[in-house]
């Protein structure tokens, strides 16, 4: 800064000045500050531009879908707002032989993502495939066979199973004279052997049931389910 003052002022000088001798001197001085301060700028580190902040992307989980089933797919109909602007490498689709997982990263700053596990009966990742369509991502699963599919998992075939044992044998009960106890005891092994996706199911299928007994004005003997292992 001192120097690029001290330039300025001997420039004024230099302007003013009518004697050879001085303008010389004058000049001289120029000469060298001009060099000093081009030296100074050249150690100065140079300055990063400033980058303007990144738009934050936001992780979002879809959990609604529609699907059917023909004799070689289970097709699930996920709506996704906009999908079809979205690249196409952007949208990646991953199966296994019992699940899938569906993910579209950076749809109108937010990355979206679908999954089901546990699925009713194994599938073909390999001829397994996906079409993006307006508003909708089509996911297609190949079946291993073609039998139809009464569920999408396992966890909610076996939670109706269970419900439609307690409902045909109101009467049956074990040792201690419980008509729910073996109901109860299958629902809690699936419970504590399932994953996540299966102890969801379970609690939704138990709260639907639940609900029923009550609308139908029925016993609400298997209540005890509701404390277990958190469910």
């Amino acid at each position: 800064m001192e120097v690029s003052q001290d330039l300025d002022e001997i420039r004024q000088l230099l302007v003013q000045s009518r004697r050879d001798n001085t303008r010389r001197l004058l000049s001289a001085e120029v000469a060298r500050l001009e060099a000093l301060k081009t030296a100074e700028e050249a150690s100065q580190p140079a300055k990063k531009p400033v980058q303007p902040p990144a738009d934050r992307v936001y992780e979002k989980k879809l959990t609604e879908y529609a699907w059917d089933q023909s004799d070689k797919f289970v097709k699930f109909y996920i709506n996704l707002k906009n999908v079809q602007n979205a690249p196409a490498e952007s949208i990646k689709c991953n199966f296994t032989d019992n699940s899938f997982s569906l993910r579209v990263e950076g749809l109108d700053n937010k990355n979206y993502n679908f999954s089901l596990s546990n699925l009713l009966r194994p599938i073909d990742p390999a001829a397994s495939k996906y079409k993006v369509k307006t508003d909708c991502v089509l996911v297609m699963l190949s079946k291993r066979s073609s039998q139809s599919w009464s569920h999408v998992t396992a966890a909610e075939s076996a939670a109706d199973e269970a419900r439609a044992a307690k409902y045909s044998s109101p009467d049956k009960t074990d040792a201690g004279g419980d008509p729910a106890a073996g109901i109860m005891d299958l629902m809690k092994k699936m419970y504590d052997e399932g994953d996540d996706e299966m102890k969801r199911t379970i609690k939704k299928a138990w709260a639907e049931g639940q609900e029923k007994q009550r609308s139908e004005g029925g016993f609400g003997g298997l209540g005890g389910l509701g404390g277990m292992g958190g469910l």
